[in-house]
């Protein structure tokens, strides 16, 4: 067994043209990273809700900024064109992110409910909400960006 792994080319579906070289990971690169991922989620899942949220809220800003240079690299990684990429990958995916930092809050109070029998009406449940950790999330070539953010928003 190698301890290096194999380049993948990207290719512009459109037109066949190289778009970048992309060193695959070893299993102990993976390894390695989602350690370090699990280490910085302990210091992201510290911070307050608020300070998360506006982190995201500033993300969105640079998302939107460079909206064009990003909606380009999705155009030839997909070879959508580029108002395609521009409404339904950009647009959506900041819609999707203002979405949550603007809800976030509210969603992630905990709620009471009643019981809906009879046999237990004095019964309450109450749902709260704790950070998954450490995901790792497969994305699909034809939504690369909006469906993932949806997913970790």
């Amino acid at each position: 067994m190698t301890d290096r792994a194999p380049s993948i080319e990207t290719r512009d579906p459109f037109t066949g043209d190289g778009v970048a070289s992309v060193r695959a990971s070893t299993a102990r690169e993976v390894s390695q990273v989602v350690a370090r991922a699990r280490e910085a989620q302990v210091t992201w899942g510290a911070l307050p809700v608020a300070e998360r949220l506006h982190r995201l809220d500033r993300w969105r800003g640079v998302l939107f900024r460079d909206r064009h240079a990003f909606a380009e690299l999705v155009r030839r990684e997909t070879g959508k064109p580029e108002a395609e990429v521009l409404a339904a990958e950009v647009a959506t995916g900041l819609d999707l992110i203002r979405y949550y930092v603007r809800h976030t809050t509210e969603m992630l109070q905990p709620r009471t409910r009643r019981s809906a029998t009879l046999a237990l009406v004095r019964k309450r449940l109450t749902s709260t909400f704790e950070p998954w950790g450490t995901v790792g999330v497969i994305s699909p070539w034809n939504y690369p960006f909006m469906l993932p953010v949806g997913q970790l928003t």
